[in-house]
This record gives C-alpha cells, sequence and structure tokens, in this order.
C-alpha cells in the first residue's frame, strides 16, 4: 500500500518523501516499477511530481506526514515518536485499517485507501469535527479533480466502513468452514449469485494471511462477536501468506498440499 500510495501521489505532482526501516535498491526498483503501473492505468496528468528516499528518520522535513507502517499500534506509535517536529503542527494523516486515528495519535486523521489504489479510487475520510487543514484539503481536491476519486468521510471506529464489513464476512466465511465444512469453491458460488464478484479468499491472499490475521483481532478488541479461524494460524505457521509470496489459503482450506 505505501508504494501504491507513494506512486499515486507522484502521478498527482507531490514531491514525496519516504522514510522506511530499510532502504535498498530492491525497494526504489520495486517504487519505479510500482510508478510505471500507476502511470498505465491513470495516466499522467500536468508535471510528475518525484520520490527521495530519506534514511535517517531526523532527516524528514515538516510537511504532511502520511503513516503507512505495518498494522501494529505499538510499531505506529514508536515510529511517529521519533519524527524530528511536532504533530502538531503538522497534520499527520493515517492509513491504518484496523485502528482509530486517535489511538495512532491523539491529532491524526484517518485516510484509508483500499487495494489496489489504482482501480478502487475511493478512501475513507476519518476525521474529527475540527475543520481539515489547508494541506490535506489540497490533496484531497486534487486526487478528486484529476483522478476522479471520491473521499467518503466515517467516524472513527475500529475498521471504519469498509473493513468493518468486510472483515466480519470473511471471518463470518471461515467461521462456516471450520464449523460445517464447507469448501471455498462453495461460498464463492453462493456469494456470486448474492452479488459479490470477488472471491473473499482472493481477497484474503490479497491483504496477506498474516495482515488478515491482525485486523480481524485488531476489530476482535472492540467486537468479541467477531470469529478468529485457526486456520488463520495454521496458514501462517506453514508461510502461505497469499500473494506476497505466491500461496493461497485455499491450500489449508481445501486440502489441496501439492497447490501450495
Amino acid at each position: 500500500m505505501g508504494r501504491q500510495i507513494t506512486a499515486l501521489f507522484c502521478l498527482a505532482g507531490y514531491e514525496v518523501f519516504v522514510w522506511n526501516r530499510h532502504i535498498d535498491e530492491e525497494i526504489k526498483g520495486l517504487q519505479a516499477k510500482e510508478l510505471k503501473i500507476a502511470e498505465r492505468v491513470l495516466k499522467k496528468h500536468g508535471q510528475m511530481g518525484n520520490v527521495q528516499y530519506v534514511e535517517n528518520i531526523d532527516a524528514l522535513e515538516p510537511l504532511l506526514t502520511y503513516e503507512i507502517l505495518i498494522e501494529d499500534i505499538n510499531v505506529k506509535r514508536e515510529v511517529i515518536s521519533h519524527l524530528p517536529y511536532k504533530i502538531e503542527k503538522n497534520q499527520l494523516i493515517t492509513n491504518t485499517s484496523s485502528y482509530s486515528p486517535i489511538e495512532v495519535h491523539d491529532n491524526a486523521m484517518g485516510l484509508h485507501f483500499f487495494n489496489p489504489v489504482y482501480y478502487l479510487r475511493f478512501a475513507e475520510l476519518a476525521y474529527s469535527s475540527e475543520e481539515l487543514g489547508p494541506s490535506i484539503k489540497a490533496l484531497i481536491d486534487r486526487l478528486k479533480n484529476t483522478f476522479g476519486f471520491e473521499f467518503i468521510a466515517t467516524s472513527m471506529n475500529r475498521g471504519y466502513i469498509g473493513n468493518y464489513l468486510l472483515f466480519h464476512e470473511i471471518a463470518n466465511a471461515l467461521k462456516l468452514i471450520d464449523e460445517y465444512g464447507y469448501k471455498t469453491d462453495k461460498i464463492d458460488r453462493i456469494l456470486f449469485h448474492m452479488g459479490r464478484t470477488e472471491s473473499l479468499f482472493n481477497l484474503i491472499d490479497l491483504v496477506g494471511v498474516d495482515v488478515c490475521r491482525k485486523i480481524i483481532l485488531n476489530l476482535r478488541e472492540k467486537d468479541p462477536s467477531l470469529y478468529i479461524s485457526p486456520l488463520l494460524d495454521v496458514a501462517i505457521r506453514k508461510n502461505i501468506l497469499g500473494k506476497k509470496n505466491n500461496t493461497t489459503i485455499r491450500c489449508i482450506i481445501d486440502n489441496r498440499a501439492v497447490e501450495c
């Protein structure tokens, strides 16, 4: 998601400064590839922006800051605490998918894009009753006017609307599998006839099995009714993580070990 959002902002004409714990030529190459994908899908309108890599967090400048770290609240807070400027004076945006923005930082607002960003041209926007600052207003207006993105205001609840609904659906599908022995194809066929065009199990692979597990656990802290399937733990132990390592959760669910 970080590479996709960086590419989107560059295509919109922004200068983007990227910090990561580790930056090497492979990471830069993946970002360059992502930028080409974004340009092919969205087309360039006006002046192209640029990506600059910052290896020392202390070298970051006091600009509009977007947090797109691993979905672990302690990691997010720890990194933000080392920013060399006061967040209170510079707006902080978070792409968190399973925490409330104010859990990440008292002054954070949520701007949650969906994967793949270039095709799902909308985002959830969660902020307090205070007016948006000029930087974030300008960003939203540019993405609306240039690429046709829609921004939908939500409350500050964990998961907002999209992930709250999606991961309840994923959790319930896994519960049907655990308790009644259903296979993935039967669930897919029923949901297809009910209007879902994308398989839930393809979405698990796309998001990442480990990330899905983490999101469900985070949402479950606020809603104990959310089911957590042991299948996710089994898959992670077997290093079946989804698209990130070219595996699929279906191997565990449907016992198709040959295809894992």
